[in-house]
């Protein structure tokens, strides 16, 4: 998967503002006058120009995330000592890729090591524990956890149905859509009333909290 294509898909599923720069110095200026949740780095064209890249974003202080991908396996241990946060060689598969954009976005905000909270509903990442109040809910599935985790972190937004399906694992046809719909059937029932969980017909769910569950 080229840049561009990287790009396309990301504005494509509403997941990112994207910004798309050619290599070299100007990629390098513009990242150091930018303020980016995340900067993706394609290698493929240039191992030494890689490398320098890395080398001299970290040497100026920048420490946005950095995520390079499409480079030569050998490179990997190099990238990652300069200050790469994360390394992908090809192929490069789009719900990994998606996963590890989410992870690094994550820890860069401490988010790894700490609870997501929304009013008084809790939701511990690491034991994939959720309380409301102080009390906890039943035991979540991992598809129904990872479900929430995602709707929680984009809370207010409109995540579409491709996007959730990709990130439960789930193909992109009736089928998934129908395992899609089980889920969060079940997630709400568990969630009771702390967390709403709207229907966007045809589109996919967005969440939001503090008011009765929906029907």
């Amino acid at each position: 998967m080229t840049t561009h294509g990287v790009a396309s898909m990301l504005r494509r599923d509403a997941l990112a503002i994207v910004e798309e720069i050619g290599g070299g110095q100007t990629a390098l200026e513009v990242a150091l006058q930018g303020n980016y949740n995340i900067i993706l780095f394609d290698s493929s064209s240039s191992d030494r120009g890689g490398l320098d890249f890395i080398r001299r974003l970290r040497k100026s202080g920048n420490n946005t995330p950095l995520l390079v991908h499409s480079g030569p396996r050998y490179l990997a241990v190099k990238a990652l000592d300069l200050g790469a946060d994360e390394y992908l060689v090809r192929p490069i598969h789009l719900p990994e890729l998606l996963a590890r954009i989410r992870a690094v976005v994550r820890r860069s905000r401490n988010l790894s090591n700490s609870c997501l909270q929304v009013d008084a509903l809790e939701i511990d990442p690491n034991n994939q524990r959720v309380t409301n109040g102080g009390k906890e809910l039943a035991r979540f599935s991992k598809r129904e956890f990872s479900l929430l985790e995602l709707l929680v972190l984009r809370r207010g937004e409109l995540v579409i149905n491709r996007v959730l399906l990709e990130h439960l694992g789930y193909p992109n046809d009736k089928i998934g859509l129908s395992n899609l719909k089980v889920v969060v059937s079940r997630l709400r029932n568990k969630l009771g009333g702390a967390l709403v969980i709207l229907t966007i017909r045809g589109l996919g769910y967005k969440v939001r909290a503090g008011e009765a569950l929906a029907a």
